[in-house]
């Protein structure tokens, strides 16, 4: 080959062909929800089609500060531009119950009671209080536009047995009987399987009373049961048990169809990688591509709250090497941005996942996703609840 030649081509390899980084990483705008979606909007319009009725919103970490004000943007932005109305959480419903319901009223608008609620609904967990904004920002939202207000729900049923007794003595114990409360107190079996058994002996005498509640009521009665069948299993089944919280979960998920709906859990429940059964896979059998998947990672350090039997405790991790965020912070320099399956041609796709209790794990066998969105750096919130 004539030095011609050979110079010709290093030229169109190092101009003619796309890099690595500069073509499949899409630039991150501003997160404060004051702020414009428009960035957004050039990432996003042309891929979540009218077609698309649920997207699965990951986290690579629960209570990542970087990592939640990235997805509230995101929610701002799939509820003002692409329709979405209704917001599934990765909690239980009976502790998110007041909270929708004071969301959706138009005669409440006290942001601080708001704050005060969604507080102690979610006491003790790794959500850090930039989520309150996003709940304060979807407030707003329904107050101005009450005929099309966007719903809050739990589909999870982990904690659900024992935030189901809260739920159902503040709104429902003065329909118990006098017998019923001697039983309570007794001890004995827990007060959640009474409530359970009370519950399905008397659903006549509570549709009367409850009427349009009564199917909030049933959800959480349901909820609450499949967490004792999920505490029972774990017992013995580790693995079986976890596949049986994301069937419920997605069934759970399912049943609010009718929207179109965000789903907002940690990565290891919206990807639909080919690793295990999870609700993403299960969800993805389902609608196929009315399915769409975001997920997230860092490429450079993480700090984050674990749980143990002490309190919450932090924790630093490193990326895995073969991560896709990680190759791309090294070979190409980014240190944030958006990269989507579509664009990644053969290269692999793996990603991170941080468990509550500090487990650090590999996902993304498969198409595991649709869009992955890297940070460099996740920190705790130093107000973390």
């Amino acid at each position: 080959m004539s030095i011609f030649k050979c110079w010709a081509l290093g030229f169109l390899f190092y101009w003619g062909v796309p890099s690595f980084g500069q073509n499949i990483v899409h630039p991150l705008g501003a997160f404060h929800l004051d702020s414009t979606t428009r960035w957004l909007e050039q990432a996003f319009d042309a891929r979540i089609t009218d077609s698309v009725t649920l997207i699965g919103l990951g986290e690579v970490v629960h209570g990542g500060r970087e990592v939640t004000r990235f997805k509230a943007k995101m929610v701002q932005y799939l509820i003002e531009k692409k329709g979405v109305r209704t917001f599934l959480f990765e909690y239980p419903n009976a502790k998110l119950s007041m909270v929708d319901y004071y969301l959706g009223e138009s005669q409440y608008k006290n942001e601080d009671t708001l704050k005060l609620m969604a507080g102690y609904a979610l006491a003790g967990s790794l959500y850090d209080r930039s989520f309150l904004d996003l709940l304060c920002w979807i407030k707003r939202y329904n107050l101005a536009h009450a005929s099309d207000r966007v719903a809050l729900k739990g589909v999870d049923i982990s904690g659900a047995a024992g935030s189901f007794n809260y739920f159902f003595m503040l709104n429902f114990g003065s329909l118990l009987d006098s017998g019923m409360r001697v039983d309570i107190e007794k001890g004995g079996d827990s007060v959640t399987h009474k409530l359970i058994r009370w519950f399905y002996g008397h659903t006549g005498f509570l549709q009367s009373k409850v009427k349009q509640y009564y199917g909030e009521l049933l959800y959480n009665v349901q909820s609450a049961e499949c967490n004792l069948a999920h505490d029972a299993l774990q017992q013995h089944d580790f693995y079986g048990s976890a596949y049986y919280r994301d069937t419920v979960m997605a069934r759970n998920i399912e049943a609010h169809r009718g929207t179109k709906a965000v789903f907002w859990a940690h990565n290891m429940h919206v990807t639909t990688a080919d690793y295990a059964v999870n609700a993403g896979n299960i969800l993805k059998a389902d609608l196929g591509q009315r399915y769409y998947v975001i997920v997230t990672d860092f490429s450079g350090n993480a700090r984050v709250l674990r749980a143990e039997k002490t309190g919450m405790k932090e924790n630093s991790f490193t990326p895995d090497k073969r991560t896709l965020v990680y190759q791309l912070s090294r070979k190409e320099h980014t240190d944030q941005g958006i990269v989507f399956y579509d664009e990644l041609g053969k290269r692999p796709a793996l990603f991170g996942s941080v468990g509550t209790y500090g487990d650090y794990m590999m996902l993304g066998k498969g198409k595991g996703f649709d869009a992955l969105v890297e940070f460099n750096e996740i920190t705790p919130d130093s107000q973390n609840f």
